[in-house]
């Protein structure tokens, strides 16, 4: 599979060429609730809420909520 990259990244529409689904063409998709992650110095306030779950990975924490996606973040 050949694709063209543009800066480091792959364009749009070599993606629909390697066979990946378009989410944006999804029933419900809204671009207006898809929040880019917050990136903290201190975690504690989202680490409290409900359900949310503490996970460190590539040597950053990340603090998600399944329950509401709008309250994730990182440290680091």
């Amino acid at each position: 599979m050949t694709h063209e990259a543009v800066k480091g990244r792959v364009s749009h529409l070599a993606w629909i060429a390697m066979g990946v689904p378009d989410r944006r063409s999804e029933p419900g998709y809204d671009e207006e609730r898809v929040t880019a992650m917050k990136v903290r110095n201190s975690l504690r306030g989202l680490k409290n809420k409900m359900n949310s779950i503490v996970v460190r990975r590539r040597g950053r924490t990340f603090v998600i909520n399944k329950s509401d996606r709008r309250q994730k973040a990182r440290q680091g």
